[in-house]
């Protein structure tokens, strides 16, 4: 017998941290498949998983299936969120693909576990999509992925880019993102100041150029008053300053003050960026 893992009991098993490591590194081991499973697999498992009865049969790809052993399967990141999203509401599953597009996994306790790659990414997901058509999930799915972001490397960071990017119907500021966490190569502040290396601002509103400096947003949290983290987050910040890149921090207690929150984007940031001034209605 063949046992297929899916919804949320799938979704608790790439969360972990064995998972998260095999699947970021792609090792050959026993534990992750050496092949796509056969279509003999595939049939077996159309005829079992509820979700795949919702499916077409042209539709559903042998990479819907992740082999864990040889009598047991886990569906992959594009389905499980369709299968998410028949139960999810609209900001949760918004949330979930940017976990899953992103470099980290939510534990039960809370905790977060970093991952260096995402386990799939939002031009996956709208592959994924595209003949499924209006099969119950697909449409919550699309709208999802196309208001979410990759490469965020918490969930406050993917709370801060949807509150920036959404539109105020949304209760955002309708403020375009251009990236998160995507690599600038900076000058060290040292004594090797021709020595280069590497920030990620957690979001990028626009880069240096002839518009003016780049601007980008920061979330610092409860981690960030740790023991010499902030003089880390100083040199950090003079770095991206002397690269002509302006990064703005927000502390948790500023991101819950809406009006600060509405002072800084609408009375600075859309300033900044030469964007229209916000009129309320």
């Amino acid at each position: 017998m063949t046992y297929v893992i899916s919804h949320t009991t799938a979704l608790e098993v790439m969360r972990a941290r064995r998972f998260c490591d095999l699947l970021a590194h792609r090792d050959p081991r026993p534990t992750l498949p050496t092949r796509a499973p056969g279509a003999g697999e595939v049939e077996r498992w159309l005829e079992t998983s509820p979700i795949a009865r919702q499916l077409s049969r042209p539709v559903v790809l042998p990479a819907s299936l992740i082999k864990l052993d040889e009598a047991t399967s886990i569906v992959s990141p594009e389905p499980l969120l369709l299968q998410m999203a028949r139960i999810a509401t609209p900001l949760e599953l918004a949330m979930l693909v940017c976990e899953l597009c992103g470099l980290y996994a939510i534990q039960p306790g809370g905790e977060l576990v970093q991952r260096e790659v995402p386990l799939t990414s939002i031009g996956q997901i709208v592959e994924f999509l595209t003949n499924l058509g209006g099969i119950p999930g697909a449409p919550a799915l699309r709208r999802a992925a196309s208001a979410t972001f990759e490469l965020s490397a918490s969930p406050q960071e993917s709370k801060l880019a949807a509150r920036v990017a959404w539109d105020r119907a949304r209760g955002g500021y309708a403020i375009p993102i251009l990236g998160m966490n995507e690599s600038l190569e900076v000058r060290r502040i040292s004594r090797r100041l021709d020595e280069a290396h590497v920030r990620r601002p957690d979001v990028i509103l626009r880069l240096p150029g002839p518009g003016g400096p780049g601007i980008g947003l920061e979330y610092n949290g409860s981690d960030h008053l740790s023991e010499g983290r902030q003089q880390q987050d100083a040199l950090r910040a003079n770095e991206l300053l002397a690269y002509n890149f302006k990064p703005y921090a927000i502390w948790k207690d500023q991101y819950q003050s809406t009006s600060y929150m509405d002072g800084l984007m609408d009375g600075v940031i859309r300033s900044e960026l030469g964007l229209p001034r916000h009129r309320p209605s």
